[in-house]
């Protein structure tokens, strides 16, 4: 199946308990992947939940190392190598804010819409 693809169910993926009919809040294309819920099952306020972004870019790059060298699949490299990359962007441009007080620091979610979330959350992953 395609890498990070939900369209093998042919359905669209709907939560009844978030927002717009189980869409959760309206945002924009960042190039993140889209969460309804934080680790801790609590429903996002923004749906790119920018740790587990983080985390995903960090997978990706060894399943883009593994495929390489291990299981010589170079479609898959490529494609683990083209999200890493697309999130990671996304993570840079939408999931960096500026704080009046301390300045550029990551947020916890985000839109890319402009709003975002300053917190953290015990759960992993977490911004720590």
């Amino acid at each position: 199946g395609k890498l990070f693809d939900c369209e093998h169910c042919h359905k669209p993926y709907r939560y009844p308990e978030l927002l717009r009919n189980g869409k959760g809040s309206k945002t924009a294309y960042t190039g993140m992947s889209w969460s309804g819920h934080r680790p801790s099952d609590d429903k996002c306020t923004y749906n790119y939940l920018v740790p587990s972004n983080m985390f995903a870019v960090v997978v990706l790059r060894y399943v883009s190392e593994l495929a390489e060298k291990l299981w010589m699949d170079e479609s898959l490299k490529v494609a683990a190598t083209k999200l890493a990359k697309e999130i990671d962007y996304g993570i840079r441009k939408y999931g960096i804010v500026v704080h009046p007080k301390y300045g550029k620091i990551y947020a916890y979610e985000v839109d890319g819409l402009g709003n975002s979330l300053l917190m953290d959350d015990a759960n992993v992953p977490s911004l720590l």
